[in-house]
């Protein structure tokens, strides 16, 4: 097979992901093959569409489609754990007025027993009133009207709950086949969001829970103010907020396009994307706020992705805010840089937000690189100047990144704010 399509590779891939079993018929072509029989993982499949193995054996031999023979198993289901914090709320009555009382996460841990065993008879109750076998299999899956391949990697997912670190926690417990995506891991809290706000998460929270006592208790899956959904390795992270996340969201800047970051990687425009700058800044902070994602985080991701993931500016504890810090010394009055997507060429001014397009703009990125570098150079201005001018104005002057000592150790970058 010389060449293949990226259609069929993508089919490839999606039908047969990592993880995977293989086991081997029969290798040809091959001085030394794998024994006929041999037990193996697939660790993916490469441009070429070879099939590449890890054996049970050692041995790390890959496989041609089309001309060695095996046999593709799927991977076993894996668990995986979204937490999200409860609350709970009781009524109580002064003076003849009913007045509903709030329990924060670490007053409602006291009746975790109680609203477990409710979860479960909800999830019992569901599961006798059923339509289909497919609910009683799926759970809550069975409802999930996100993208087809996070439907055939999530076999299912529960609504339960624990307590971690003196906190009541609900969980979405997840059986998924495979590993899924950043972005595909993202649409799947979409979805459970979507439930524990909206679907069975309303429903349980106007069953009134016995607690003992002549107490009765309302718990709640989801609150309109400090809610978030994290896996387990990122909610119980204490160092979570110092670390670039596995993604995130964000606004291109100058096109103003939503756009999802991941780490290491680049952006990508979302489908969902408006044409209204303002209305994707509230996706993406709603987005962010929802994954336990900061502005920090953000920032760090945003700059990593148009500076490069070496970058001084790709760590968030760079956007730490410092009390009392306003504009960095070492910045010049303004610099030229080149608008990432757009490759329009703009100018900065210290300390204001945004820039300015330049009238001596070509049309072309190529020469507006060269421009913004030929202008800076005339007006001393040096790559460290200039990243943490782009850094200000996209970030605000006060943080880390708006310093040009944030870069003097890095590689002197050179042609304005390219994407990396």
């Amino acid at each position: 097979m010389n060449q293949i399509t990226k259609e069929w590779l993508d089919f490839l891939r999606e039908q047969f992901p990592q993880g995977s079993r293989i086991k081997l018929r029969e290798m040809k072509n091959d001085p030394d093959p794998v024994e006929p029989g041999s037990m193996g993982t697939l660790e993916g499949i490469d441009d070429a569409g070879h099939f590449l193995v890890n054996w049970d054996s050692g041995r790390s031999l890959n496989l041609v489609l089309g001309t060695d023979s095996f046999s593709v198993l799927p991977p076993p289901l894996q668990t995986l754990k979204l937490y999200m914090p409860m609350t709970a709320t009781y009524h109580d009555e002064e003076d003849g007025l009913e007045n509903d009382i709030t329990m924060d996460s670490r007053e409602a841990a006291e009746y975790a027993p109680q609203i477990i065993t409710a979860l479960q008879e909800e999830r019992r109750w569901m599961e006798q009133h059923a339509e289909s076998p497919e609910e009683i299999e799926r759970g809550m899956m069975a409802y999930f009207h996100g993208p087809d391949s996070v439907d055939q990697k999530v076999q299912s997912y529960h609504f339960t709950a624990e307590v971690r670190d003196g906190r009541l926690w609900g969980v979405a417990e997840c059986k998924v086949r495979g590993s899924l995506t950043p972005l595909e891991l993202s649409q799947l809290m979409d979805g459970i969001g979507g439930q524990a706000s909206d679907g069975v998460g309303e429903s349980f929270e106007q069953h009134e829970i016995n607690v003992g006592g002549g107490m009765e208790i309302y718990a709640h899956l989801w609150q309109s103010e400090g809610w978030s959904i994290m896996t387990e390795q990122d909610r119980f992270d204490p160092h979570f907020s110092e670390r670039l996340p596995d993604m995130c969201f964000s606004v291109l800047p100058g096109g103003d396009s939503l756009i999802c970051i991941t780490r290491n990687g680049g952006y990508q425009v979302l489908e969902d994307s408006s044409e209204k700058p303002g209305l994707n800044r509230h996706m993406a902070d709603y987005n962010n706020r929802e994954r336990g994602i900061s502005k920090a985080q953000e920032q760090a991701m945003l700059d990593g992705c148009l500076h490069g993931w070496d970058s001084p500016a790709a760590d968030p504890r760079h956007y730490t805010q410092t009390s009392g810090l306003n504009v960095a010394k070492g910045l010049p009055e303004l610099c030229f840089s080149v608008l990432p997507g757009a490759g329009s060429l703009i100018c900065i001014k210290r300390g204001e937000s945004g820039y300015y397009p330049s009238d001596w703009d070509t049309g072309d990125p190529a020469q507006n690189r060269e421009l913004a570098d030929y202008n800076n150079q005339r007006l001393g201005v040096t790559a460290a100047q200039r990243l943490a001018m782009e850094a200000g104005s996209m970030h605000g002057w006060d943080c880390p990144a708006a310093d040009p000592k944030t870069y003097e150790q890095t590689p002197q970058l050179m042609g304005g704010m390219t994407l990396g």
